[in-house]
């Protein structure tokens, strides 16, 4: 078995865009919990894609860190106050 070292990690250059689908915002969760301890939220913005508003992981802990610079975009739901994207299969 041959390893390498790990490639892409997170390193954090100021304030921006962080933009997750799904599962995919695990790691913005220690990120934007370290930034609340430090105090140092800023204007940092969330974007999180979903399938559905059901599929929202920890939206209002989100909600609470981030207000207005949390923005949810939903798939396969229309909610009112949620983006949304039509699905286009080939």
């Amino acid at each position: 078995m041959i390893l390498y070292d790990v490639f892409g990690d997170i390193a954090y250059k100021g304030e921006g865009v962080f933009i997750a689908g799904g599962a995919g915002v695990t790691p913005f969760i220690s990120i934007f919990r370290h930034f609340q301890l430090a105090n140092e939220i800023g204007n940092n913005k969330l974007i999180f894609a979903n399938k559905t508003k059901a599929d929202i992981i920890l939206e209002e802990e989100f909600k609470s860190l981030l207000g207005e610079n949390f923005i949810n975009v939903l798939s396969d739901e229309k909610v009112d106050a949620y983006a949304n994207t039509t699905r286009t299969w080939a």
